[in-house]
């Protein structure tokens, strides 16, 4: 699609692009300028102002007379006074300190200061001044000063006009982000923002340098000090959607000022102390992505730019301003004059802001250009305007070539160029204005785009998809910002896309989420199974796609004969999960009561059958694992685990097991061959066997190890006396039924 513009001729002294809001320039110490009476700039000495940095002023619509300027922090009056209420505004010191724009489709004589601090935690606020206060000369309206409308901005600030000619887009950027805000101002209220997420994240490196609009709105360009370069993007003046983001090489050491053409075709900048440079955005390609660049300049301080209401560019040379004569023209024939304009002060680094839209000539703007659909039109500057008188260029639809319509519509019968002419009647402080402005315009026949994005669809954390479209289109714009006919995401969200051509556009929206994970794999614990038995794994999982066992089992269950160990994996679309378990065997109870056996009267036999996790059962009905024995009999149990039962029975028989010990109480040692000695006389063998015989006094006479020896009454080789003694025996059986150690106690005497 090729458009031809221009203005054919005017038919007043001030046609209706004539903008006398920006007729008057206070900035820097004490400096300014005036394009009063004439339209041509001069100095003026009057200033009260001594601003380091960003200013604003603004002037009469209709006369041109000055209203107030500020820097951002104080106000002055037409009188360079300070402004009733008109300190604390809180942009002092900063790059772009302050913006004044009229409240839109009004004649109420309201004006909103916009201002951006420098402070870290300062952004973008706003204070409201009524003309009509204060006999005529301002006041910022009490409960109107300083209202916050987001915190922590960079010192960059600028204002273009809607698509709707009425209502103004006033844009900034935050810190630390890639945001950029743009809230719209209408005649009733500021919009809560557009937010683009686009470009590089600025940081406190980023905070100084100017942002620009072109005054048609298309574009905006930050200079971005510390990191040397300039960025470049667009922008929607109808959405306040930012996007398409491209740099200039970062070869610009303190890049400080911007501004576009006229037109928008030429992008100059400043480096202190490298100079000005003219980019030709129309020689954009994607290894030069703000096209060529042409050195203009490096005399003096060059630092601010500001286009002019005269059409001209002017630069802030500290102690003059130079000026580019033809900024439309690529290259030195633009025309740049250095100090051309000796000013009364110090220009200090920067020059007054002002709304862009101000700068822009009439244009015809149309919509639809598609063969079979009726195209648009409007005219780019509304206010004031008294009437319209259209001419299509298409004389064979009759009477349906004109139109007084302020919006109209035509239906073109046939593709190929045409010529739109607007004659634009105007009624601005009470005179009558005519513009005509044409437009070459060309119908075409191209089919409506198609964009499918398909089914909602799921995704595993950390993973991406490619979204994508035919990339036939010659417009796209993701929810992202993209412009590229394809994205790669990489979180869930909903994500939209809009392809559009010369015929009209669609949108298509797609929902990605991440998959949730419901694997909880867990085989059980450890465990045993009855010989001869089997048992089921089973490790079957929501939204399993795979198993894999380690018998290569490719199912949710498998059946285990044997012991062992098993694992299984299973994956789902995201993740796997594994886990091992162990199978041991177990038996029916395997015990033994032994053989039948006999057992010592008055001995305590116990049959013990414990066996692990088992259930046990007596001939009496006791469930013990053990069982006394004290009685001779027949004797059962019943032993039982998972796996069954077992029985077994023995029978246990009762002896006397005494060892019988035959002692005298008396004994004759006197040699008549009758109960001549004293011993023991036992039905038993010993083990152990100890005698020791004691007198009177506790003195050993006597002691022997043998159960067969006897003592004939002797002490150390003599007789002794008659009298009484004391005998201990300690002895062991060798019964096997009897093998505790046994004492016996006893008197014994000796007769003579």
């Amino acid at each position: 699609m090729r458009y031809l513009f221009y203005l054919l001729f005017a038919l007043s002294f001030f046609s209706v692009s004539a903008q006398l809001e920006s007729y008057n320039w206070y900035f820097g110490r004490n400096s300014g300028i005036s394009f009063l009476p004439s339209g041509v700039p001069s100095a003026v000495s009057n200033s009260a102002m001594n601003a380091r940095f960003g200013s604003a002023s603004i002037s009469d619509s209709c006369t041109g007379q000055l209203w107030f300027y500020t820097e951002g922090d104080t106000v002055w009056n037409r009188n360079h006074q300070y402004m009733l209420n008109g300190t604390g505004l809180g942009g002092l010191n900063s790059t772009q300190s302050s913006l004044v724009v009229g409240k839109p489709s009004s004649s109420d004589g309201e004006y909103y200061v916009f201002t951006v601090g420098t402070t870290l935690n300062s952004g973008l606020s706003y204070s409201i001044i009524d003309m009509n206060l204060d006999n005529g000369l301002g006041a910022v309206i009490p409960g109107k000063k300083k209202i916050s409308l987001v915190n922590s901005t960079l010192e960059k600030i600028t204002a273009v006009r809607h698509s709707n000619n009425m209502d103004i887009w006033i844009v900034t950027h935050t810190l630390g982000d890639n945001n950029f805000y743009a809230f719209l101002l209408s005649n009733t209220s500021i919009s809560a923002p557009v937010i683009s997420q686009v470009g590089p994240v600025y940081t406190t490196n980023d905070l100084k340098g100017y942002m620009k609009a072109s005054p048609d709105g298309s574009m905006l360009c930050l200079a971005l000090e510390a990191s040397k370069r300039f960025d470049l993007f667009d922008f929607d003046i109808n959405t306040g959607i930012v996007s398409n983001p491209r740099s200039s090489p970062s070869v610009y050491p303190f890049a400080f000022g911007v501004e576009f053409s006229p037109d928008a075709s030429k992008l100059y900048v400043t480096s202190d102390p490298d100079g000005l440079f003219q980019y030709d955005l129309s020689t954009a390609n994607a290894g030069l992505p703000l096209g060529i660049s042409t050195f203009i300049s490096n005399t003096g301080q060059i630092k601010a730019l500001q286009l002019g209401p005269d059409k001209k560019i002017y630069v802030n040379e500290a102690f003059t301003l130079g000026v580019i004569n033809d900024p439309n023209v690529a290259g030195l024939a633009c025309n740049y004059q250095a100090g051309l304009i000796p000013l009364s002060g110090f220009g200090n680094n920067a020059l007054p802001s002002f709304m862009q839209s101000y700068f822009t000539p009439p244009f015809i703007v149309e919509k639809n250009l598609c063969l079979g659909i009726a195209t648009e039109f409007s005219i780019s500057i509304n206010s004031n305007v008294d009437s319209l008188l259209w001419d299509f260029g298409e004389p064979s639809s009759g009477l349906n070539n004109t139109s007084k319509a302020l919006n109209p519509t035509h239906l073109f019968a046939d593709t190929g160029f045409y010529t739109i002419t607007s004659h634009v009647y105007s009624k601005k402080c009470g005179v009558i204005r005519v513009d005509t402005v044409t437009r070459q315009i060309e119908i075409i026949s191209r089919p409506i785009p198609i964009v499918e994005l398909g089914n909602d669809t799921i995704i595993c954390e950390g993973d991406s998809i490619l979204l994508w479209t035919n990339g036939v289109e010659p417009n796209y714009y993701w929810s992202n910002g993209s412009n590229a006919s394809q994205i790669v995401v990489y979180d869930e969200g909903t994500y939209w896309v809009s392809a559009s051509n010369e015929c009209g556009a669609v949108r298509d929206t797609i929902t990605i989420k991440y998959f949730n994970s419901q694997l909880n794999l867990d085989l059980g614990k450890d465990t045993n199974i009855c010989d001869g038995d089997n048992y089921t794994l089973n490790a079957t999982q929501n939204g399993a796609l795979s198993y894999t066992w380690s018998t290569t089992s490719v199912y949710p269950r498998i059946l285990i004969e044997q012991p062992g160990e098993y694992w299984v994996s299973v994956s789902d679309l995201c993740s796997t999960q594994s886990d091992t378990v162990v199978i041991g065997l177990k038996y029916r109870p395997s015990f033994d009561l032994g053989n039948d056996t006999i057992i010592c009267d008055g001995e305590v036999y116990l049959l013990d059958v414990s066996y692990p996790n088992a259930s046990y059962e007596w001939q009496d009905g006791s469930s013990r694992p053990f069982y006394p024995v004290k009685t001779e009999g027949y004797y059962f149990v019943n032993v039982e685990n998972a796996c069954g039962n077992t029985r077994r029975e023995v029978y246990i028989r009762i002896k006397d097991c005494s060892c019988h010990i035959h002692i005298p109480n008396s004994f004759t040692p006197n040699s008549d061959q009758i109960n001549d000695e004293f011993r023991i006389y036992a039905e038993c063998s010993f083990k152990k066997f100890e005698l020791t015989i004691f007198n009177r006094w506790g003195e050993i006479v006597y002691n022997t190890k043998n159960p067969d020896a006897s003592w004939n009454g002797a002490v150390r080789g003599k007789n002794a006396e008659s009298g009484s003694f004391t005998y201990k025996i300690i002895y062991q059986s060798n019964d096997p039924f009897d093998q505790e150690e046994h004492e016996i106690l006893g008197g014994l005497t000796l007769i003579k």
